[in-house]
């Protein structure tokens, strides 16, 4: 007993095989290498800590000059899958001792009392602040830094 294929499922193996060349062209034009950029923040306050330009191998110089134009020669609507965003734990992770203060606290040298991060706010010059009864407590290079008991 044979098998007999009928004639019209041939041409579509045909097909699927040119269709997978085309791919694997299309997929070999693509891979055009980019250099990556990073933004960095600070982890606990978040704030921007700087760019760094990640080498993609390619013929260009390994510096921060031809890595960043490199990510820029990239087109425009690629350049956000070039680019990813990092935290730091550098200087503890605040950029200033005024950002360590508000998001973790700190001891007043005006009351002694220990102050809590929900405690703090800014006043209206933007500097950081605790309410003791009516007064401003202003934080300043006196007061010591973090929460401890």
């Amino acid at each position: 007993m044979s098998l007999v294929v009928p004639i019209s499922y041939r041409p579509v193996s045909i097909v699927l095989c040119i269709t997978t060349s085309r791919r694997s062209l299309r997929m070999a034009s693509d891979t055009v290498s980019y250099c990556r950029k990073k933004i960095i923040n600070y982890k606990e306050c978040g704030h921007f800590w700087g760019t760094k330009y990640i080498h993609c191998h390619g013929d260009h110089p390994d510096t921060t000059d031809d890595n960043k134009q490199c990510w820029e020669s990239r087109p425009r609507k690629q350049r956000n899958a070039g680019t990813t965003i990092e935290t730091t734990d550098k200087e503890g992770g605040y950029c200033s001792r005024d950002c360590r203060a508000e998001y973790s606290g700190w001891h007043c040298c005006q009351c002694g009392r220990a102050v809590l991060a929900s405690e703090v706010h800014r006043n209206a010059e933007n500097n950081l602040v605790h309410l003791e009864g009516d007064v401003e407590h202003e934080f300043c290079e006196d007061c010591s830094v973090g929460l401890w008991v």
